[in-house]
């Protein structure tokens, strides 16, 4: 399947992997527990742009769930259908607040029994979004308008319920607006932020091959 195809696949599509393979390089989820609206959970992929030095990133599964445990398991179902093939080994990357008690107390219920880590295993890792101590939704917000603006956009929300969770956010108040009041618009951060962390080190591992260790000096208001 050609890209031009494959782009207006439906979010939720059941993908032949090696479709999705050939079009995506990373592929991530980014989680947000339920509060006061429904959890939400999306997954996106990463895609180098031909002769261009950015990325882009397309929506390509979400999931809802105002039930912290049904929220999980419906991360832990989507990771066979994202997980990378090529790296048996490595675990699916969820990004989220891995230092909430409640979701770590359940997450060990949804893996099973402890063991050795299977390539199966639901894991969230810190996000580095969480890091905004003071009005976290002005960043957000600005971010999105930023990547999915006319131009260069960076970010494909493809029709997905996703959109519809956004626009529910008053513009408005966003600066008093705490973590956790809009999870949609959470998961989508955690999972975009933490894929263009990983297009910088694919970007910087081309460009220096031999030195992967050297720190990233990116242009100043460039793509990343």
């Amino acid at each position: 399947m050609d890209w031009e195809q494959a782009k207006n696949l439906p979010v939720g599509h059941v993908w032949d992997r090696r479709d999705l393979w050939k079009h995506f390089e990373v592929i991530a989820g980014g989680v947000a527990y339920p509060g006061k609206r429904p959890g939400f959970a999306v997954v996106a992929g990463l895609r180098s742009v031909e002769h261009e030095r950015y990325h882009e990133i397309y929506v390509l599964d979400e999931a809802e769930s105002s039930n912290l445990g049904e929220l999980l398991h419906l991360c832990h179902g989507l990771i066979p259908k994202y997980h990378d093939p090529a790296s048996p080994d490595q675990l699916f990357r969820w990004f989220g607040d891995w230092r909430n008690t409640a979701a770590q107390t359940l997450i060990r219920d949804v893996n099973g029994p402890a063991g050795a880590l299977r390539s199966t295993d639901l894991d969230i890792r810190s996000s580095s979004v969480l890091d905004i101590k003071d009005t976290p939704y002005n960043f957000m917000v600005a971010k999105i308008h930023e990547y999915t603006g006319e131009g260069q956009k960076t970010l494909h929300l493809r029709n997905g319920r996703i959109e519809s969770r956004l626009h529910e956010i008053p513009l408005d108040g966003l600066s008093e607006l705490p973590f956790g009041s809009y999870p949609a618009a959470e998961a989508l951060m955690f999972v975009v932020e933490g894929l263009r962390e990983e297009a910088q080190r694919i970007w910087h591992r081309r460009t220096h091959p031999r030195d992967d260790a050297t720190p990233v000096d990116w242009i100043p208001g460039g793509p990343y």
